[in-house]
């Protein structure tokens, strides 16, 4: 499986991560999102 070019990867799901995707987001960038753990959210 190979995924598209990403701008922005974020490591961890916790408040910090989401609220820099969505702020990358609003930017017009668009950023992936890795979580170690099997839930999301920190």
């Amino acid at each position: 499986m190979s995924l598209p070019p990403r701008e922005l990867i974020i490591v961890g799901s916790g408040p910090a991560g989401y609220t820099a995707a969505i702020y990358a987001s609003r930017a017009q960038l668009k950023p992936l999102v890795f979580e170690g753990a099997v839930t999301s959210g920190g």
